[in-house]
């Protein structure tokens, strides 16, 4: 399946979640089913997009050069059964970055002063637009590639020397309906999408390293 590279970010979550083959090997019904009718809520935890805000870097510690390290997918609700639910696709999802060359080291993303942001593989180099809000931690991408054009929206984190950014799992999905229109008639990419969409708060986290 052919998959544009028009930014380490989108290119990498195409991959997660436009794989046929890799959801094939999951039992999907049973891994998410949990997530459907829960209504459980931590009410004592901290909101976590509070403390993504409280916690915002400045912008001036986004900037420079990145390498990619790993990407995972992450619950950011105050449901505990969504994370145990999604941790049981993660070694699918392992599996299939490997299989794709998406490997640590493999990519090179830089963040510019003027909110340019540039991508690099061996094979291929793309820039892209991004911008940052230092009150809330949200962090916006887009691109353009093959006359189509491209936005996600979510959050950055940084982790002493490490830089994770977040991308709504909701846009992703959009994006790789873009990339493959055919994929909007495959079932379980349909069942993937409805989850992502019913329970919210799903992210795909990207970590990258100096």
């Amino acid at each position: 399946m052919r998959r544009a590279v028009f930014t380490i970010l989108c290119m990498v979550s195409v991959m997660l979640l436009s794989s046929t083959d890799a959801m094939a090997q999951i039992d999907l019904g049973k891994a998410l089913s949990s997530l459907i009718n829960s209504t459980i809520k931590a009410e004592s935890e901290q909101n976590p997009y509070d403390k993504l805000a409280e916690n915002a870097p400045a912008k001036s510690k986004l900037q420079g050069t990145w390498q990619y390290k790993s990407a995972r997918i992450e619950h950011l609700g105050t449901n505990p059964l969504a994370s145990t639910a999604l941790k049981q696709i993660e070694p699918a999802i392992d599996a299939e970055l490997k299989k794709q060359g998406i490997v640590e080291g493999c990519c090179t993303l830089t963040l510019r002063r003027n909110g340019i942001l540039v991508i690099g593989t061996i094979d291929h180099v793309q820039d892209g637009e991004y911008s940052y809000d230092e009150t809330t931690a949200g962090f916006n991408v887009s691109s353009r590639h093959n006359n189509i054009d491209y936005a996600i929206g979510g959050y950055v984190k940084v982790i002493s020397e490490r830089l994770v950014i977040m991308l709504d799992a909701r846009d992703v999905l959009r994006a790789v309906i873009k990339d493959n229109p055919s994929l909007a008639n495959d079932d379980t990419f349909i069942m993937v999408r409805s989850v992502v969409e019913g329970i919210g708060d799903t992210y795909i986290s990207i970590m990258f390293t100096r």
